[in-house]
Formats: structure tokens, C-alpha cells, sequence
């Protein structure tokens, strides 16, 4: 695959991409990755991530935490921006560069998407949002045509786990001691092993996703749950053993699954 060899090539590249250079990275996502529909709706087979790193402090109205820095990965590059409103002009310009819209989407995964789309949730206009229970996503689709999902559910893993399990594209999550305690905020100077972590964390889920493209065959085939294996493994197979009663079979399946 094409975008595999490109992905490879920039997932080797540590700078990372202005917000106001993502224009040529979105072009180039553009070329690079084909589109393969599934129910009516073109999604384009690129690996992409979102993250963001938050600082907790406490103030006059109790405990409260703020972004302080933010990570878009796309085509194994990374973005990097300060400001809600920089992330904002992100994903509008990815958007139009790529001519995303509710046809035709790119599927961003977030680790823990749990706790980071509580902070940018309310920045972006939504077409869906499904749910486990309430604040438990586990996909939305933005108007702009980016479909955000949870690694984390897919994987079931943490994601120092997921980095130790890649194969085909190794990236090991960063380890050491960062002063969780330093109450940061946008204009607060970031090391640069500060400003690694943040990118090396977009690069895991990246290279995650671009392994489960590779053993899936697309971008498509990409379960949102980590149970979703099980429920394909079944259909699969008990379906074609019971050919007869496979109408009554799949009703029966549909009504148990709630999600796949």
C-alpha cells in the first residue's frame, strides 16, 4: 500500500507541523490515502490521532483543569497547536483541504476519549454522538466530516501497552518524570521532552491504527470496541453453519448488540 510506505517515511519525522503549515499536510493526506466505502459513506484509509496534555489546579470555584497543549496526528505527522481556537482552524482547514463532509470522512482515534472530548466537545458542531452511558463516547461525527473514535475501547489497553505491542510500526511511548503538579497553561514554555510526549503520544495511536489497517485490510473494517472482534468472529461463523435460520439468527444477534 502506498500510504503505508508514506506513513513509514514521516512517522520517522520528530518536528513537528505548524498549525499554519497543516494546509500542505492535509493536501498531501489527500493524495497519498484512497477512499473505501462502507454504508454509503467514504472513508479515507489514513491513520490519524488526537491528544491532548491537561493541567489540574484549583481556584476559588474548586478543582478545574485546562488544555495546554494539543496534538492532531495525520499520515504519521504530527500537529501541534496551544489554543482550543488554533485547533478550531485545524481541523476546519483539514477539512476543507481533504473535502471532508457527513459523505466523506477521516476517522480520528483518541486514547481515553472519555476524558478529552469533554474539553473539546463543545468547540465543534456534531452530526452524532454515540454513547455508552453519559460521558463514556464512543464515536461522534463532527459536521466537518471527522469522525472521532476511542482507541482506547478498541484496544483495551493503556496506551504504554499498545506502543509495547506494535510490530510493524515500533513507537514506544515516552517514560519519565514530568511535574504533574506545575499548573501550565497555553503561553507556559514547554521542554522539549514535554513537547515530545505529546507528540510521541499521537504517533503510538497513529502506528496502532496503521497495524490494525494493515491485519483488517481497511480502515472499514475497524471495529469501534474491542468486543467487536468477538461479535464478527461469531457472525462469521455461526451464521454460515446455520444457513437456514440465519433470518431469525441475525434478528436475534442485532436486538443483543448494541454496538460492534
Amino acid at each position: 500500500m502506498n500510504m503505508i510506505a508514506e506513513f513509514q517515511n514521516s512517522l520517522n519525522c520528530s518536528d513537528p507541523v505548524d498549525v499554519d503549515n497543516c494546509a500542505e499536510l492535509a493536501r498531501y493526506a489527500f493524495q497519498t490515502c484512497h477512499i473505501t466505502k462502507a454504508n454509503k459513506v467514504g472513508y479515507f484509509e489514513c491513520p490519524a490521532s488526537f491528544d491532548i496534555e491537561t493541567s489540574s489546579f484549583y481556584s476559588d470555584a474548586g478543582k478545574a483543569a485546562t488544555m495546554y497543549i494539543w496534538a492532531f496526528g495525520l499520515l504519521g505527522r504530527v500537529i501541534v497547536g496551544r489554543t482550543w481556537e488554533e485547533f478550531v482552524r485545524c481541523v476546519e482547514t483539514i477539512s476543507l483541504e481533504m473535502r471532508l463532509s457527513s459523505e466523506q470522512r477521516i476517522i480520528v482515534y483518541v486514547h481515553n476519549m472519555d476524558f478529552d472530548f469533554q474539553f473539546f466537545r463543545k468547540w465543534l458542531s456534531w452530526n452524532k454522538v454515540f454513547s455508552l452511558e453519559e460521558r463514556k463516547p464512543v464515536y461522534a461525527v463532527s459536521t466537518l466530516g471527522i469522525e472521532f473514535r476511542c482507541s482506547y475501547k478498541l484496544s483495551g489497553y493503556s496506551l504504554e501497552t499498545v506502543g509495547k505491542n506494535l510490530r510493524k510500526f515500533p513507537v514506544k511511548k515516552l517514560t519519565g518524570d514530568l511535574d504533574y503538579s506545575v499548573a501550565r497553561h497555553s503561553k507556559t514554555p514547554l521542554s522539549t521532552q514535554e513537547l515530545a510526549y505529546v507528540i510521541n503520544d499521537a504517533k503510538v495511536v497513529m502506528a496502532y491504527i496503521a497495524e490494525c489497517i494493515l491485519e483488517e485490510g481497511s480502515i472499514t473494517r475497524i471495529p469501534l470496541t474491542k468486543t467487536g472482534y468477538v461479535r464478527r468472529f461469531v457472525r462469521e461463523r455461526c451464521f454460515r453453519r446455520y444457513q437456514r435460520n440465519q433470518r431469525r439468527i441475525s434478528s436475534l444477534y442485532q436486538k443483543s448488540s448494541a454496538y460492534g
